[in-house]
């Protein structure tokens, strides 16, 4: 979705209507519904519900509270009740829109199966929350979407077809908005997960050093600073917890599991497993027996 200007136009046109959710929905009563249509809307409006607005076949124009953008297929926004907006499209043009409608109250089920405050942080936020879908997951939902359309589908069906297609949708603007941004440089995610490997071999931790661009004593501060851990607990611990998952679900003795941890003794393994798990093998295993 691509913003044709960088800032906002100093006269933004005022909405002409308010449009209401039991008018916009096919199906008023229910939480939600959606609009599968090939036509332009030009008038500048605002909602008393939520939309999730699709563009599933062509290209248009899209002015969101002053601001311009240029959407094609794969390309979605959220629209939130106060944001005023309308689109076009040059006439003749094959274009599709898939619009989600929302009741507010359903909005606020939603977003607080991610967090409590997320409705809140939506709502009040001044950026324009977009997406990019695949053009593979729109040909995945238009069956549906047509069979809803057709009303092939009885009301229980229909409602929770579409409540499922419009979870997927939100599950990727909340994940392109909120997911984690990668905090390690390259280098740190590749070492770890080389250390992630339970059969790793190394003769002296210090050699390990040769797999990153620093010395051992400046990668020891850098991996503790990261991780909270020195590298050898690091290691310990990724060995413990699948030593753990092997005393929970497999038979093999506390011998068998340490030597293929790597461990050259039992009594090595044993003051290990315990400092991690607070417990011994044998206790860990007679506490979880399934």
């Amino acid at each position: 979705m691509k913003n044709r200007q960088t800032i906002k136009t100093p006269f933004i046109k005022k909405p002409d209507r308010i449009c209401k959710y039991a008018l916009d929905s096919p199906h008023p009563d229910d939480e939600v519904s959606f609009n599968y249509l090939s036509i332009p809307f030009p008038y500048c409006h605002i909602h008393d519900h939520w939309e999730i607005f699709i563009v599933t076949d062509g290209a248009l124009i899209h002015t969101i509270n002053g601001k311009t953008y240029s959407m094609k297929i794969g390309d979605a926004c959220l629209i939130k009740p106060t944001d005023a907006h309308y689109f076009t499209f040059e006439s003749g043009k094959n274009v599709k829109t898939l619009t989600f409608t929302v009741k507010n109250e359903y909005m606020q089920k939603l977003c607080a199966l991610y967090g409590d405050n997320l409705y809140d942080e939506l709502s009040n936020s001044d950026k324009l929350l977009t997406e990019r879908l695949p053009v593979e997951f729109i040909t995945s939902i238009i069956p549906t979407i047509l069979s809803i359309q057709a009303n092939t589908l009885d009301t229980e069906a229909r409602r929770f077809q579409t409540k499922i297609i419009l979870n997927r949708v939100i599950d990727r603007f909340i994940f392109s908005a909120y997911n984690l941004k990668e905090q390690n440089p390259g280098w740190f995610n590749n070492f770890l997960t080389m250390l992630n490997n339970p059969h790793l071999d190394f003769d002296n931790v210090a050699d390990l050093a040769k797999y990153t661009p620093y010395s051992y004593s400046r990668l020891s501060r850098i991996f503790k600073n990261h991780t909270g851990y020195t590298i050898i607990e690091y290691v310990s611990s990724v060995k413990i917890n699948i030593a753990k998952d092997a005393f929970l679900y497999t038979d093999k003795t506390i011998t068998e599991v340490a030597q293929e941890m790597g461990f050259l003794s039992i009594s090595h393994f044993n003051r290990t497993f315990k400092k991690f798990m607070d417990m011994s093998p044998s206790e860990f295993r007679k506490a979880n027996k399934l």
